[in-house]
């Protein structure tokens, strides 16, 4: 939006150099005055062309004012060329610079002002929207890593309980086995490390018991 605001503003630019070029080629005529008039016209159109490629998305009415406003600029300018051409007299060719800076100071730039002004108003509303979207968006940000860590924390809980009972178990069997209860088993819940640990623990009570037994009866 912005790139097609510029062109816009350079367009209004081109209009009031227009003007000048023709003041100096209605009091001097000559060809570079002629040449540059021209070109002033094919500037208008090069920056109405880039406003349409920017803005096509708008409403048809409002490219289509932009197009009268560079064709009516490009009346004049032909006429005052004509009329030179022709000879005119420089009562006519006043009368005719008159009626074109009337044209362009009284209606074409007020009516591209308003249009500036929109797409100034409008690009100012998408940055405050993006603005908010941006703020919404970092705090959801927030929360999600909040409740992220949250579950993190909870997940690491169960498993720290889920390592250290089986370990604290280890620990009380050792205990009673130190005691003489041979007969104190690991409940094994699960198939990992911790339950393989337990596993070869109730073995080797297992063979404990069994070597006891055996010294008792010899």
């Amino acid at each position: 939006m912005l790139p097609g605001t510029i062109e816009l503003v350079k367009l209004e630019t081109e209009l009031y150099h227009a003007l000048f070029l023709a003041s100096k080629y209605i009091s001097g005529g000559s060809s570079e005055d002629k040449i540059a008039l021209e070109k002033s016209l094919s500037t208008m159109t090069k920056y109405k062309t880039k406003h349409h490629y920017y803005h096509f998305y708008e409403d048809i009415e409002h490219l289509e004012k932009i197009e009268e406003i560079v064709q009516v600029a490009g009346n004049f300018i032909t006429e005052l060329i004509l009329l030179k051409k022709k000879g005119a007299g420089l009562e006519d060719l006043h009368i005719l610079q008159m009626r074109m800076n009337k044209a362009i100071g009284e209606n074409l730039t007020p009516l591209i002002n308003s249009y500036v002004e929109h797409h100034i108003r409008e690009a100012d509303e998408r940055v405050k929207i993006t603005k908010r979207e941006t703020t919404a968006f970092r705090k959801i940000m927030i929360i999600a890593s909040m409740a992220i860590l949250f579950l993190a924390l909870i997940i690491s809980f169960f498993i720290a309980q889920l390592i250290s009972k089986p370990i604290i178990k280890l620990k009380e069997t050792s205990q009673k086995i130190t005691e003489g209860n041979l007969d104190y088993k690991i409940e094994v819940r699960s198939k990992d490390e911790v339950g393989e640990l337990a596993h070869s623990f109730n073995k080797m009570t297992n063979n404990l018991q069994k070597t006891t037994v055996s010294l008792d009866y010899a």
